[in-house]
């Protein structure tokens, strides 16, 4: 209990996640201007909003209420943001995740689970809903049920299974493989 907002470790994180977020709305900004196929565009555009999503969900997690920037940085003389409420930081998280499931590519999903995949989203989707199922939220039964549709999504999906060979996951890991028969692993 001897963390402040000056600690090295606690300002890093939130300096990266920051940063990341910078990075994902330039790049939301000015991909609509770039010589690419319209369906690269959309794909390319679903990762990197799922991404800021993801980052601002880890900030809301680890400080309750943090400034939401859905816009680039653009002017250090308006750098300071009011926090946004733990509710509308979350519902915005949801919304943003929802909007990026059908846009992330879902057709290649065991070349690569670098990636943002549709299971990707949906899982972590699932894992927002429990957060804001809880306190201090307070979204109860309908947010726990909104976890299980998004959980059972990726579960119907069939496209990962539990692999029986609990040390062959940490083998492929350990010599950087992909593990392709079970994908087990939703996201690395």
């Amino acid at each position: 209990n001897t963390n402040t907002a000056a600690y090295g470790n606690t300002f890093n994180l939130g300096n990266a996640l920051y940063t990341g977020i910078n990075n994902d709305n330039m790049f939301i900004e000015n991909i609509d201007g770039a010589d690419v196929e319209d369906a690269i565009k959309t794909r390319m555009k679903g990762e990197a909003r799922f991404l800021r999503a993801y980052y601002h969900w880890i900030l809301v997690q680890g400080w309750h209420e943090v400034p939401m920037r859905t816009s680039s940085f653009k002017d250090v003389n308006k750098s300071a943001m009011a926090a946004t409420s733990h509710a509308e930081a979350l519902k915005w998280i949801i919304s943003e995740m929802e909007a990026c499931v059908d846009m992330v590519d879902n057709s290649d999903y065991d070349k690569s689970p670098s990636f943002v995949k549709k299971n990707t989203v949906m899982g972590i989707l699932a894992r927002v809903y429990l957060w804001s199922a809880g306190y201090p939220n307070n979204g109860g039964k309908a947010d726990y049920e909104k976890a299980a549709f998004w959980a059972n999504k990726v579960i119907t999906s069939g496209k990962h299974k539990l692999n029986p060979d609990y040390e062959d996951i940490w083998k492929k890991m350990a010599s950087d493989q992909y593990e392709t028969t079970y994908n087990e692993s939703i996201w690395e």
